[in-house]
């Protein structure tokens, strides 16, 4: 599906997802038991005839409009309590179902001037570049780098591409209520050990909004089957009948460290000049 990074980018997603199906007590345990066997969840038995893939077909065809523009606030919060800010400007498009976006990084000092492009291609990969600007070049994110962290959040790089639905099997769970909101739960596993290795996760599972077809809640788990990270969605808005993400939080339950994101100052359907989406303007900036 696609990815909630990237469109909470047009998010990014990627990277979405609240914390709220377990009391407070219990999200401290589940932090010292890192495996799947706590999120072990009943088959839907239900009879409203939407299957797991039914839903993320769903999702990904209602998720968002074909272009933004918007200013990120990014915290980044490590383990003792220490905050980094840093302000973020992005654009993003889709034109025939491929996604172009670029970022530019507009303080603190030292990540000012940083840029980030990232363009999709039919053949189904995603190209990505990052300028520095102390270097004064631009460097190409090579495909076994795409599981770094990207500048130092706890968003991988591969979490802002755009997974193809026939690369994952999916289950759906009995539905829960999230936030008082009503959700479907589908789980997505990668389709063979290629993907996997790509994405860096064994599963993740989806608690996904029935009103918004957007996820609340989503958790990752690594390559080994243990529970690594938590994305929440805290704050969805309704910008010219499109529902947009405009509050995320991402946790990093192994190192305890959060990367929090505020969207705002949306613009929608303004059609970029494609000129943005350029190595060109990466390094120029805006």
């Amino acid at each position: 599906m696609k990815n909630y990074f990237t469109h909470f980018i047009t998010v990014l997603m990627l990277l979405t997802s609240p914390l709220w199906i377990f009391a407070e007590g219990q999200q401290e345990a589940d932090k010292q038991n890192n495996t799947a066997d706590q999120f072990a969840f009943k088959p839907y038995g239900g009879a409203d005839g939407l299957s797991g893939r039914n839903i993320m077909e769903k999702a990904n065809s209602t998720l968002i409009a074909k272009d933004i523009i918007a200013e990120i606030t990014m915290t980044l919060i490590n383990k003792n309590g220490v905050k980094r800010v840093r302000e973020i400007s992005i654009k993003s498009k889709e034109v025939d179902n491929l996604n172009k976006s670029v970022m530019h990084f507009k303080s603190p000092a030292d990540v000012q001037g940083t840029g980030f492009l990232m363009i999709e291609s039919v053949s189904g990969d995603t190209d990505m570049w990052l300028y520095l600007p102390e270097l004064k070049k631009v460097r190409r994110i090579a495909s076994n780098g795409k599981n770094d962290s990207f500048m130092g959040s706890d968003i991988a790089y591969s979490d802002m591409e755009d997974k193809p639905l026939d690369d994952y099997t999916y289950n759906r769970f009995e539905d829960m209520t999230v936030d008082s909101q009503d959700c479907y739960m589908v789980e997505s596993v990668p389709a063979n050990d290629a993907v996997k290795e790509d994405t860096g996760y064994s599963k993740i599972i989806y608690w996904i909004s029935k009103e918004k077809m957007i996820p609340l809640r989503a958790v990752f788990f690594d390559v080994k089957g243990n529970f690594i990270k938590n994305m929440q969605i805290k704050d969805i808005r309704k910008f010219n009948d499109t529902w947009i993400p405009t509050f995320i939080e991402v946790e990093d339950v192994k190192k305890n460290h959060k990367t929090v994101m505020e969207l705002k100052n949306i613009e929608l359907d303004t059609n970029p000049d494609d000129s943005f989406f350029t190595q060109q303007y990466l390094k120029r900036g805006n």
